[in-house]
């Protein structure tokens, strides 16, 4: 024999040597924390979906676990089998540590076949070790042999062998566990604030729909909530709280498709009313065929699910959200096109989600080829990272643009709140001007009738000012004090020439500049004109007099007008006990005035008593609340 024959044979031997090895028995000697299951595993891709007895009649299907194996991906679900014996004086309690999968379930067999499972999709009190769902507990006796098979499976994606199965005891797993949570600190941080920020905007804006009532809120609010459940459903699988999700937990990863679909109805028909699109817009028909097509694919994949297995409806789902993201890029660009004063937001929004979810899905490359190789991704390259950072901008957007539109209902009904107080105001001078005017006409008749020509000429050009300035200030919804003084010295002239025996008095604070405050149009000379005609008219004895003062009084301003006629008690007899049509209508004024200018005028009117108690004359109070005034400051504009 050559020499190249017997290196050839040595190699041969060899080969065979390390076959045999990579599929030979695991012995346990001695207790250890975690022994390496990769040179005892054999793998089989099963794509017949065979049971457990026809793999144990079908075991030539085997073949042993390579080292290309470790990095491998797989569509279909595996087997893997090991055999183990212990020579350990005790019993070993270890853990068989497997792949990310929706199930696994695991068969032990020894002196009794053991049935065991875990898995992403079962529930925790089903699983053999419940801390976490990548586990399973085996307990080894004494010269025992065991032969360990199981089956991984995932029914969304594809089953990735990222670790080394491998066998270690519950401490060990539980430093690693504890290891990985502070080597990930940042990145549990990062989820909390993620979860944290959408749940405090849905607190939000449920108190804005309490408060405001509008529909559109609710659209947002479902439109966040299944924002929330998406990104949950896989922050709860590796977690403690998978149990928050109760009966839905067995559906969690079926309902990813419908959860996007939902995602993306809930946000049509919210930008609908956001924008408060109608029929004649090109907008309005974009978002209603998205509306279509999304309800046709959504009601397709439900009759494909029902009818065959999920894997083929959720084929359909993967080619369909394509035709979701094409249509959310021609929404964007319609939405440059849009007259409306949120239409930046709308804008700014879809642009953030679009280049997050560009980024995004670049790096799934960059992420695959770490999953490949067994490490941990980097927080900044982690492509599902950006998806979360780009639905979280979105929803802050919109927040903002909602609470713009609150704000803009809100000044449309105060603006039509304010339209219809003015006009309410405005008739009130109108019915106020005629009621003036008509006890002016009929002293200038008495002035005539009597011969008194100078005085109803001197009454007429009086009377004529007095018009003027009248009109000149019935247009207004409010003037300075210094006018409506003005206005009021000129009535009492003019009421002077009917009352000669009437004396009155203006006393003003000089420290007041009554140009900077605003009251309403003729408040002051309504007050003028019932201490004429219903107190000083029927008082019979002694000299008539009516003062009108200004001054500061607590840091407000206090118009008061004083009068020694015969007091309300004994005018009110006089007329029937009416109150007077005048005080009604200043009454309402200066409550319409208060809501338009939120001012806090108002006014009272109380007998003056002498020593006996007896009426002497009515005092009427107008308080302005108002601060010292400068000469730059002004209370009601």
């Amino acid at each position: 024999m050559t020499q190249t024959s017997k290196y050839l044979l040595f190699v041969f031997f060899l080969c065979m040597r390390i076959t045999d090895v990579s599929a030979s028995k695991l012995l346990i000697t001695e207790e250890v924390e975690v022994l390496e299951l990769f040179p005892y595993l054999e793998i089989y891709e099963d794509e017949n979906s065979m049971t457990f007895e026809e793999i144990r009649q079908n075991e030539g299907v085997f073949r042993a676990f390579e080292e290309d194996d470790r990095g491998r991906t797989s569509r279909k679900p595996n087997w893997l089998r090991f055999e183990v014996e212990q020579q350990v004086e005790d019993t070993l309690n270890l853990l068989l540590r497997i792949m990310d999968s929706d199930y696994t379930d695991v068969w032990i067999l020894s002196d009794t076949l053991i049935k065991l499972r875990t898995g992403n999709l079962v529930k925790r009190e089903e699983r053999s070790y419940q801390s976490t769902i990548d586990h399973v507990r085996l307990d080894f006796l004494k010269n025992k042999n065991y032969q360990i098979y199981y089956r991984v499976e995932r029914v969304n994606g594809v089953v990735r062998f990222r670790y080394p199965p491998c066998l270690m005891t519950e401490s060990y797993e539980r430093e690693g566990r504890i290891e990985k949570y502070f080597k990930r600190r940042k990145y549990s941080l990062l989820y909390t604030a993620f979860f944290g920020a959408i749940f405090i905007i849905m607190i939000l804006v449920l108190a804005q729909k309490i408060q405001y009532g509008e529909q559109f809120s609710w659209y947002y609010l479902f439109y966040i909530s299944a924002i929330f459940f998406y990104f949950f459903r896989g922050f709860s699988s590796s977690t403690q709280f998978d149990f928050l999700l109760g009966p839905l937990w067995q559906w969690r990863e079926h309902l990813h498709a419908p959860t996007t679909y939902t995602i993306y109805l809930f946000f049509t028909l919210f930008l609908i009313d956001f924008l408060e699109l109608k029929r004649p817009q090109k907008m309005h028909y974009l978002l209603r065929g998205v509306i279509v097509y999304i309800s046709f694919c959504f009601l397709l994949f439900l009759i494909i699910w029902s009818l065959s297995d999920y894997h083929y409806a959720y084929a359909f789902f993967r080619a369909t959200r394509w035709g979701l993201a094409i249509l959310s890029c021609i929404v964007l660009v319609f939405s440059f096109r849009v007259q409306h004063p949120l239409r930046n937001y709308v804008i700014v929004s879809l642009l953030f989600v679009v280049i997050m979810g560009t980024v995004a899905i670049g790096l799934r490359p960059i992420n695959q080829k770490y999953r490949l190789l067994g490490q941990d991704i980097p927080n900044y390259l982690y492509s599902l990272n950006y998806f979360r950072l780009g639905f979280l901008g979105d929803i802050v957007c919109f927040y903002l643009g909602l609470n713009k539109k609150y704000q803009l209902a809100q000044e449309a009904k105060k603006e039509a709140l304010q339209q219809l107080n003015e006009t309410e105001l405005k008739a009130l001078k109108a019915q106020m001007n005629p009621h003036f005017i008509s006890n002016c006409v009929t002293s200038l008749k008495a002035l005539i009738a009597k011969g008194q020509q100078k005085e109803a000429i001197f009454y007429t050009d009086k009377f004529a000012q007095l018009m003027r300035m009248s009109l000149a200030l019935s247009d207004e919804k409010s003037i300075s004090l210094e006018e409506e003084l003005e206005f009021c010295e000129l009535y009492l002239i003019l009421e002077k020439l009917r009352f000669p025996q009437v004396e009155y008095a203006f006393h003003l604070d000089p420290k007041i500049d009554t140009s900077f405050i605003q009251i309403p149009p003729m408040i002051l000379q309504i007050f003028l004109e019932n201490a004429l005609q219903h107190g000083l008219k029927h008082q019979t004895k002694g000299k008539k007099t009516i003062e009108l003062s200004v001054t500061y009084e607590k840091e407000n301003i206090v118009c008061r007008i004083i009068d020694n006629g015969i007091g309300r008690k004994k005018s009110q007899k006089l007329n029937g006990n009416r109150r007077s049509f005048g005080t009604r209508l200043t009454q309402q004024k200066i409550e319409v005035f208060n809501k338009i200018y939120d001012a806090k005028i108002d006014f009272s009117i109380n007998d003056c008593l002498d020593k006996k108690n007896e009426v002497m004359g009515t005092e009427v109070l107008i308080y302005l609340e108002q601060k010292k005034p400068t000469n730059a400051q002004n209370y009601f504009d």
